[in-house]
């Protein structure tokens, strides 16, 4: 890109940066600013902001796949009211 994002290193303030938890794998790490960004772009496309978000009842639809993970954290950090849809093997994943 052309900030050089996707280069092999990049020089980024110390404050932006966290350990890596052990139990997780590099490349599913490298997956969350992505999958952020998609949340966030659709938070902010339904009108759901710091601002409005608190108190609305919000449904999640897959909310154990990584996107609906990220979306119920979100939502629920800004005070939203979620709901979330999942097969029986996601089910403990949406309520964590």
């Amino acid at each position: 890109s052309r900030d050089g994002s996707h280069a092999s290193h990049v020089a980024v303030d110390a404050r932006h940066v966290l350990a890596q938890p052990a139990r997780v794998a590099p490349a599913q790490l490298a997956t969350l600013p992505y999958n952020f960004l998609t949340v966030c772009r659709a938070l902010a496309g339904a009108g759901l902001t710091r601002a409005s978000a608190p108190g609305r009842q919000v449904l999640v639809h897959g909310g154990s796949g990584g996107l609906g993970m990220i979306a119920i954290a979100l939502l629920k950090q800004l005070g939203a009211h979620v709901t979330a849809t999942a097969g029986d093997h996601g089910l403990a994943a949406c309520r964590a």
